[in-house]
């Protein structure tokens, strides 16, 4: 079973984001390869389920992918276990897999928003993996979505998901919108990580229900609704240097302002 589980993030936690473009301080942060792929750090081409077959935990799961390329990149591979991302969406959640009925419904499992899914990975995380920081990509600027791919690794992104979209998936293809497609007709949200792009985003892959699948730009287009950068802590501590023509200090003093306010950060 493929199952959603995205919700839209509420307008008042959007309100509180910290955003991409504030931070760009010169265009060279624009600059980057046509191509670039983190998935390939990923030797086994099983990527787990991690849960989103039996529930809505997309959104953790798709973190849990991403937690696979930063550990990897790190020379130190982990694969978060379904039961962790299970527990991560109960935590935030209040999902409860025991109120599952045989019929696979479960009143508990309304899904997770992105905001509050960043907030956990940067409070606790898998496997000691958290995060520093995130900000809001434009999902409309391709050359802010891919720069932000490259320099800061996959991107959590929000989508809307159709009817050909999953059985593009049943038969192996390529996400294309096809004819006749009415923007109208969704199935419902999901999370993914965008962890590709090729000749500079006619084509990205992202991972999905354990697979890694490739979409076209124009579906791309059509269909993301919210992108997301988690900024690793080695680059908000300082230890890493910053990507050129990104104001990280500024991004650190943005950071520790809100968190000293006492008010959540996004």
């Amino acid at each position: 079973m493929l199952k959603l589980g995205c919700n839209p993030t509420p307008a008042e936690k959007k309100n509180k984001l910290l955003r991409l473009n504030n931070y760009i301080s010169t265009p060279r942060f624009l600059i980057h390869p046509p191509t670039w792929d983190w998935g390939e750090v990923i030797s086994n081409p099983d990527w787990g389920m991690m849960g989103n077959d039996t529930a809505g935990d997309c959104v953790f799961a798709a973190i849990g992918h991403m937690v696979m390329i930063y550990s990897a990149l790190a020379g130190k591979p982990y694969m978060p276990t379904t039961q962790e991302v299970i527990a991560a969406y109960s935590k935030v959640t209040g999902y409860d897999p025991a109120q599952t009925d045989a019929q696979g419904n479960n009143p508990t499992d309304n899904g997770a928003d992105p905001v509050d899914a960043l907030k956990w990975w940067q409070k606790e995380g898998f496997g000691g993996n958290t995060i520093g920081a995130y900000v809001a990509v434009d999902p409309t600027n391709v050359n802010h979505v891919n720069a932000a791919m490259y320099w800061f690794g996959p991107l959590l992104t929000a989508i809307n998901v159709y009817q050909f979209m999953e059985d593009d998936f049943s038969a192996g293809s390529e996400w294309k919108i096809p004819q006749g497609w009415n923007p109208k007709d969704v199935l419902g949200g999901h999370g993914v990580p965008l962890v590709s792009f090729t000749s500079w985003g006619r084509v990205y892959d992202l991972i999905t229900w354990g697979k890694k699948t490739p979409m076209s730009g124009n579906c791309r287009w059509g269909v993301q609704v919210e992108v997301f950068a988690a900024i690793d802590n080695a680059f908000v501590t300082d230890s890493k240097p910053a990507p050129n023509g990104f104001n990280m200090q500024q991004l650190v003093d943005d950071l520790r302002l809100v968190q000293n306010s006492g008010l959540p950060t996004a």
